[in-house]
């Protein structure tokens, strides 16, 4: 009886280890080598016109970048004017601009000196209109979903420094604040900027 166990179980087991090793498993992340993951920092300059009112932008964003294609990661971006849209009646004024949220971009052709490389930004943002004086929060706030797909062109300055320099569509959602709503948000912008990292 004893040696019909053993025959079994060890049996059972060759069979196991036979089936590990000829099986290929599948994972998530198949095909993703890590000694070609790196990371990334970018800093962006903006510009769009909302209402009127001519507004600048900065973005930061920093992320996980895979092969030198994909990068994904989050982003804060702000408005670094005070600006006054044409539809706001009330005098001594000024309006400010947050966002925050995730970015995936994709990278084509990275290793040649002027490549296109494509984010696209989510998150929720806030707008918010306060007094001259230092009152804030007086009038509340707006608080809406934004979407933002790019086109940049980026120049490969070292090996770890891009520079691009392209163009974004905001996708706004629905929210109404003052005088203001969705289309007066939604349209394009001119951006520029730099990127550091290890990409490989």
């Amino acid at each position: 009886m004893k040696k019909l166990v053993l025959s079994i179980t060890s049996l059972f087991v060759l069979t196991c280890t036979w089936a590990q090793s000829t099986e290929t498993k599948e994972t998530l992340l198949n095909g993703v080598n890590l000694s070609q993951t790196g990371f990334m920092l970018a800093s962006t300059v903006g510009a769009a016109n909302w209402d009127g009112a001519n507004v600048g932008l900065w973005t930061n964003r920093a992320g996980v970048v895979f092969a030198d294609k994909f990068s994904l990661g989050g982003f804060y971006s702000f408005s670094v004017n005070d600006f006054v849209p044409d539809s706001e009646t009330t005098s001594s004024t000024y309006m400010d601009f947050r966002w925050v949220g995730g970015f995936l971009e994709y990278t084509l052709k990275a290793g040649k000196k002027a490549h296109l490389t494509f984010p696209v930004l989510v998150g929720g943002a806030e707008l918010e209109l306060d007094q001259e004086s230092g009152s804030r929060n007086q009038f509340g706030e707006a608080n809406f979903l934004m979407v933002e797909p790019a086109v940049l062109l980026e120049l490969n300055l070292l090996s770890n420094l891009r520079f691009h320099i392209g163009g974004g569509y905001r996708i706004v959602g629905d929210f109404s604040y003052r005088n203001l709503g969705p289309t007066d948000l939604s349209g394009f912008t001119a951006q520029a900027g730099i990127k550091l990292g290890i990409f490989n």
